[in-house]
């Protein structure tokens, strides 16, 4: 078994389990979008999302997923509403200046 495909099923696992920690969600959804099951990862990433609605980084990987299975559109709106909850708090800096680097770039 590789790596992501290990890492799969211990996140999985762990969303099962401790469906409300969010960070289970997250690194479920990073191992499927390295494996670019994008459709898949979206739908961690939406209940990480869920779990954590201050955060906009997860906003900002469901855009990267909807670019990747060509959505620009969802990608641009996505990536529109993560700078906008980046406003929140300035631990969130970051995460709006990749929005915005990447929102230019579509």
């Amino acid at each position: 078994m590789d790596d992501y495909a290990a890492a799969t099923v211990d996140f999985s696992w762990l969303t099962l389990y401790c469906p409300s920690e969010p960070r289970f969600h997250l690194a479920l959804a990073a191992v499927m979008q390295m494996q670019q099951e994008f459709a898949l990862a979206l739908g961690a990433y939406a209940n990480a999302l869920f779990l954590e609605v201050k955060d906009p980084e997860p906003l900002y990987q469901i855009a990267i997923c909807w670019l990747a299975l060509g959505k620009d559109a969802d990608a641009r709106e996505a990536l529109q509403t993560a700078i906008e909850m980046s406003y929140v708090s300035i631990e969130y800096a970051p995460t709006a200046k990749k929005a915005n680097q990447l929102l230019e770039s579509i």
